[in-house]
């Protein structure tokens, strides 16, 4: 008599006949009237009738009503050897929490007890979903048909296998591709049989649905709550089996699920949300006091006080078993280490998918309850809580970018196998079979065009302790890496001497950092910004024009004076002059050549490309010529602004090679800086500007100026939040760069913007940079008609509904635009560079002559293919702070007159591109994405 299969040994006799054995496990049975169990009968019958019929004769060729798929085994029976019990360590945990000491039956009764107790809560409930094999594998010991849980079901699966871990003290399976058996074998059979057999099983399935629904109707008692129940009959004595009501919406209450969320309510209207999740050993409510306070600071109001219409969400999670603790502790998920976080790593899956689940239906609420925005709602936390917030972030599969996410002392689960499975590189691993169930749409998701990557648009925020004792700055690194490889925008900064030696947020400084941050937000959802007691929208230009951007600083000292004289000791012209040319050359350049620490890695400068909420930027194309989006004479024509070497002058400069940014005076690079140092002197409330350059012909409209550069949300704020960074690095408070940013964008980054008076003698002027649906339409009103055949002196086909005062409303036709017709010799008067790079009033100057180089009009016509360069992240390089001692030491507008420098006598032709466009609408440039 041939020996059986272990498996099959403890089932069945060698004749066939079942055995019975003391047993139970958490099954889901197939329905007899589902789609499958049609094609199983058959099959069945098929068996029944095979020449090879003698290898599972009787009971070993299961009858139809016990065809299930097992999703958790809870306790088996002590003959069926160590191998398949649980450790001894778990049975004396359930013992001594029983209080048990008796036999095995009574243990045995204790589990199924606690398992009756299991409440399915949303989150578990089915149809679970399940994909047909139709392809088995080799026959061996048994012969059954695989079924493969959809992603929504493997989640489901995870909640429901993770509680009964619990509850058992038995580990949970991480199989989601279950085997529904039809036989057991008997004996071994030989290839030639296992064939045989095989190809009648395929032959079977290949008449089998697609996708089975299971349970679709439970051949058991149904309760009207959803509670497991042991049925008498007609069910197998082996099995507990979870049943529900499908007709009813009741909620269970359950000792086992997630606690109750705490929530501090806005106490203004409620605009944003942030969600944020606790570390181990901590909960909601607790975390929630302890961050509130630490962002509190003596005379200061806390974090959720600064932000009076965000509705702050602290979820909590439950107690978990921990095998390095050996105790139960508050935990999304069992991180056995973190000195090797690839140690026992399957121990991480189970709580990783059930507080995926639950944090995503936390998610989805917050999200309706801003009005299906998910740009309004943040997700982030600290340590543990930040890590199951990243894997929640990433198994996203909807197409919507969140507002942020912010991460404080964190790290990423599977990092490693995140990356391989992105790159398709490395060897297989548990961990990357794990993560390839979690994350499959990300490989596809990655290739997308930047427009449609979804939660990969998502800002982050990380912010880590060098000194951390408890999650190494390295695993911070690594987790900043691997998003960075997904394409995601993050910004990582990191501390000195936080409390909890080094594992918690740094007062004042990270806080301030997330406070910024959470700022941006706002900005790039609403263009509406709070001040201590009011909502300023349409007075910001007012504010902005003089500079009154008030921190610390004195009241009677603008922005530009006060850090001139911080920064160099006295507010000189020549040291003004020092302050505005060094933070745009350095806005401009980037830090690439300057070796200081004090650089902030997001600053990689405007003619580089950079990533702005997740989307990769590349505006040299507009400055170097390549597209065709200067607006000379309501024509698009491409110039090279960049004709004197480029970013070379401004590195010197940034290097102490040069005292000065050193430009040719008859280069179209030098009319640009020069425009630059001007405007950015007005911006920054600088008392001895330069003076304004000549505009002969008249204002020209800002909006008017960006007709063809298609310009988006993300290119505008780039530019905008490079200018910050360089003005953060050069001693501007975070409060004053950020009113800087904000007022900006509030200005030039959203939709019909309607038109603003700044000068009588020039009428109103519209300030909105594009009419792309995908920017957010401005704030309290709108005039979208104003922007309809745009001129050069801001009229547009429709007299402007919201101007303060009247423009003409009239088209200027090309002999009367502000720069000579291109029909004469194909060049430009500096007046004319000067009309069309920056406009008449220093007010609207701000973006003109960088902008307006931007972006094609999508009707424009292309003078040549555009070099694609791919942006890698920030790199990591030492800086050299741009002191005093490499400054010029005059001011160069005691070398050169306003006139010279702005329109020298001898001018040398400009170099214009793509001047057959001229007039021609239908060769219009497209520009590569």
């Amino acid at each position: 008599m041939p020996l059986l299969h272990p498996k099959v040994i403890k089932k069945f006799h060698h004749d066939g006949s079942s055995k019975t054995y003391h047993g139970h496990s958490v099954i889901c049975r197939l329905p007899p009237d589902s789609p499958l169990a049609a094609t199983l009968k058959g099959l069945r019958q098929g068996l029944s009738q095979h020449k090879r019929s003698e290898l599972f004769k009787n009971e070993a060729l299961l009858p139809n009503t016990n065809y299930h798929m097992t999703v958790f085994i809870c306790v088996r029976d002590l003959e069926r050897g160590a191998d398949v019990m649980p450790r001894e360590d778990y049975a004396t945990d359930i013992k001594e929490r029983s209080g048990l000491t008796g036999p095995y039956d009574e243990w045995l009764e204790y589990t199924i007890q606690q398992v009756r107790d299991v409440a399915l809560e949303e989150q578990m409930r089915p149809p679970y979903e399940f994909s047909v094999e139709k392809e088995i594998p080799q026959i061996g010991y048994s012969i059954g048909v695989r079924l493969r849980a959809s992603p929504d079901t493997r989640l489901k699966l995870a909640h429901l296998r993770q509680q009964l871990a619990q509850l058992t003290g038995i580990a949970a399976p991480d199989s989601y591709v279950f085997h529904v058996t039809l036989a057991y074998l008997l004996r071994e059979p030989t290839l030639k049989e296992a064939d045989e057999l095989k190809a009648l099983v395929e032959s079977h399935l290949a008449e089998a649905p697609e996708v089975v629904e299971l349970p679709t109707q439970q051949p058991t008692t149904i309760q009207r709550k959803y509670h497991p129940i042991v049925p008498l009959n007609p069910s197998p004595t082996n099995a507990v089996h979870i049943t529900m009501d499908p007709d009813t919406d009741q909620q269970p209450s359950s000792p086992h699920s997630f606690p109750e969320l705490h929530i501090i309510e806005p106490t203004s209207p409620h605009t944003h949300t942030a969600i944020l999740l606790h570390g181990r050993g901590s909960n909601g409510p607790e975390f929630a006091e302890e961050l509130m306070e630490e962002s509190k600071l003596p005379g200061q109001p806390t974090l959720a006080q600064k932000f009076p219409s965000w509705r702050f969400v602290f979820p909590s999670s439950r107690q978990l078993w921990s095998t390095l603790f050996e105790e139960d502790m508050p935990a999304w998920f069992e991180a056995h280490s973190l000195t090797d976080i690839t140690s026992r790593q399957e121990l991480q899956e189970p709580g990783i998918i059930e507080a995926v689940g639950y944090l995503s239906s936390v998610l989805d609420d917050e999200i309706e309850r801003v009005g299906g925005d998910a740009g309004k709602v943040v997700l982030g936390g600290i340590s543990q809580g930040a890590a199951v917030g990243m894997w929640t972030l990433l198994c996203r599969e909807k197409c919507d970018r969140l507002g942020g996410f912010v991460g404080a002392s964190t790290w990423l689960p599977f990092a490693e196998d995140i990356r391989g499975y992105l790159s398709k590189g490395g060897e297989n691993s548990r961990g990357r079979g794990f993560v390839e169930s979690m994350m499959s749409h990300l490989r596809h998701l990655v290739t997308h065009p930047r427009e449609s990557r979804g939660v990969l648009n998502t800002p982050v925020f990380l912010g880590h302790g060098v000194d951390d004792g408890t999650v190494d700055v390295e695993l911070g690194r690594q987790a900043k890496n691997v998003l960075e490889q997904l394409g995601m925008e993050v910004e990582g900064k990191e501390y000195e001497g936080a409390d909890l030696e080094g594992h918690w947020v740094k007062a004042p400084e990270e806080m301030d950092d997330i406070a910024r941050f959470l700022r941006a937000v706002e900005s790039r959802n609403n263009c509406e910004f709070v001040f201590a007691d009011a909502t300023i929208t349409m007075l910001f230009p007012y504010f902005f024009l003089f500079a009154t951007i008030f921190a610390q600083r004195p009241s009677t000292i603008s922005i530009c004076d006060y850090y001139t004289q911080v920064e160099y000791g006295s507010a000189t012209e020549e040291n003004q002059f020092k302050l505005v040319q060094g933070i745009v050359a350095l806005a401009f350049a980037g830090p690439k050549s300057i070796p200081s620490k004090k650089v902030p890695k997001e600053l990689t400068g405007i003619l580089n490309p950079g990533v702005r909420g997740g989307q990769r930027v590349d505006l040299l194309p507009f400055f170097n010529g390549t597209l065709a989006s200067t607006n000379l004479n309501n024509q698009p024509v491409g110039i090279n602004w960049l004709d004197d070497g480029g970013l070379a002058p401004l590195s010197d400069y940034l290097t102490s090679k040069t005292k000065s940014v050193v430009l040719s005076n008859s280069s179209n690079e030098y009319r640009l800086f020069g425009h630059f140092y001007t405007s950015f002197s007005r911006i920054f409330g600088c008392s001895l500007p330069p003076a304004d350059p000549p505009t002969p012909g008249g204002s020209l409209n800002l909006a008017y100026a960006h007709k063809f550069m298609s310009l988006d949300f993300a290119e505008v704020a780039y530019f905008i939040d490079q200018l910050t960074r360089a003005a953060e690095f050069y001693g501007f408070s975070t409060t004053d760069a950020q009113s800087l940013n904000t007022r900006m964008n509030s200005l030039y980054n959203s939709r019909c913007a309607p038109p603003i008076t700044f000068n009588a003698q020039n009428g109103p002027q519209l300030l909105s940079l594009c009419q792309d649906p995908s920017f957010p339409l401005a704030v309290p009103n709108s005039d979208c008609k104003a922007y309809a055949n745009l001129t050069a002196d801001g009229g547009g086909s429709t007299k402007p509904s919201g101007a303060a005062s009247s423009g003409n409303g009239a088209e200027t036709s090309p002999t009367d635009s502000a720069a000579p017709s291109m029909k004469n010799n194909h060049n430009l008067s500096a007046g004319g560079i000067a009309g069309a790079a920056i406009g008449s009033i220093a007010g609207i100057a701000l973006l003109t002559a960088a902008l307006f180089f931007f972006r094609r009009h999508r009707l424009a016509s292309r003078s040549k293919a555009q070099t694609q360069q791919h942006w890698n992240g920030p790199e990591s390089v030492d800086y050299l702070s741009p002191q005093s001692d490499k400054f010029n030491s005059f001011s160069p507008h005691t070398a050169y007159s306003p006139a010279e420098l702005h329109s020298p006598k001898s001018p040398e032709l400009p170099v214009e591109l793509s001047g057959e466009t001229n007039g021609a609408e239908s060769e219009r440039i497209s520009r590569a994405v």
